[in-house]
């Protein structure tokens, strides 16, 4: 298959056409997807190619990227891609049409020694504050309900009426998968761990109790997603896993260090009870890992790096919890 002429006529469908000769495949590149540069009739333009697993299917994630494109246009204050347009290549590969912003990736992620890291392009200390400010003012956005975003074609708003019952409904779906695909070594960690999540949801039941939901860009580890144009961030982009709910999931699982950037923009607006936002993250790290592990729940070198992480985090949070060295709320 020739993958260029597919990607030309399906655009020809919606409208934008290609300058034959410009359209090429970037290096850049995520684990999952293709991306692609063109010249067009919207301008210039970044062409995402992605074969989605089951989880994007559930999420409706190209549908969701057009719409938060769309909220995005009245938030001046968020440089990120205008959204042209989306739809399916082939049966089993759909694509995402968004204008070209000038920048290079702040960096990437990595498979190195077995485990997942981020690649740096350019300072991440330098320009860390900076994506801090940009994600707290994601988050005062306001939506209604909680999770994944029921698509409609007006606005967005999620699937669950509280936080809490999201995470008590989904967890259960991510372990179930796990369970399906599990090799018989990881059997008995998932079994205890079916019984663990809904323990401490039960447990933290309160903690959780999320009064406004928020816009939640949901892939902030990945310095990927952040645009650098002459040494200042010109774009965020890349809204697949994008949710409605606590702000805390953002940092679920970063090592970027203190979020002492990210709650002085918070708090020009709102009151943020530190704190217990930051056990909320850490209490979270358990189960993001087990959803990140649901979507690569048919193998390959993430799955195994993710069960891992999952065990140890675990483990670790257990361990603090009875040695107090975690902030008890």
């Amino acid at each position: 298959m020739d993958i260029k002429s597919v990607i030309r006529r399906a655009l020809a469908q919606k409208r934008i056409m290609l300058e034959k000769k410009s359209l090429k495949e970037l290096d850049s590149r995520g684990f999952m997807s293709r991306i692609f540069y063109a010249h067009s009739t919207m301008g210039d333009v970044i062409i995402h190619v992605l074969s989605p697993v089951d989880e994007q299917r559930i999420q409706k994630t190209h549908n969701k990227i057009m719409l938060i494109g769309k909220m995005l246009e009245n938030h001046p204050d968020i440089p990120t891609a205008r959204v042209f347009a989306y739809g399916s290549l082939t049966r089993d590969t759909v694509f995402t049409v968004q204008s070209c912003i000038e920048g290079r990736p702040l960096g990437n992620r990595v498979i190195k020694k077995n485990t997942i890291v981020g690649r740096y392009f350019y300072s991440k200390t330098k320009h860390l504050p900076g994506v801090l400010r940009l994600i707290a003012r994601i988050h005062k956005i306001p939506l209604k309900k909680y999770g994944y975003f029921k698509i409609t074609k007006k606005h967005l708003e999620g699937t669950y009426p509280t936080w809490q019952s999201f995470l008590e409904t989904e967890s259960k779906r991510w372990i179930h998968v796990l369970l399906k695909t599990a090799k018989k070594n990881d059997l008995p960690f998932l079994k205890k761990i079916q019984t663990t999540i809904p323990a401490i949801l039960k447990k933290y039941k309160k903690k959780l109790n999320i009064k406004s939901p928020r816009l939640i860009h949901g892939d902030m580890i990945n310095p990927g997603n952040i645009l650098i144009n002459k040494e200042r961030i010109s774009g965020i982009i890349d809204f697949e896993w994008a949710l409605s709910g606590d702000p805390a999931w953002e940092f679920a699982f970063t090592n970027d260090g203190p979020l002492k950037t990210y709650f002085d923009e918070r708090k020009k607006h709102e009151r943020i009870d530190e704190p217990a936002f930051l056990f909320r993250t850490r209490l979270y790290s358990i189960l993001w890992l087990t959803w990140a592990a649901s979507v690569h729940a048919n193998g390959g070198p993430l799955k195994k790096i993710l069960m891992r992480k999952l065990k140890d985090r675990l483990i670790s949070f257990e361990q603090e919890l009875a040695e107090s060295t975690i902030v008890r709320v």
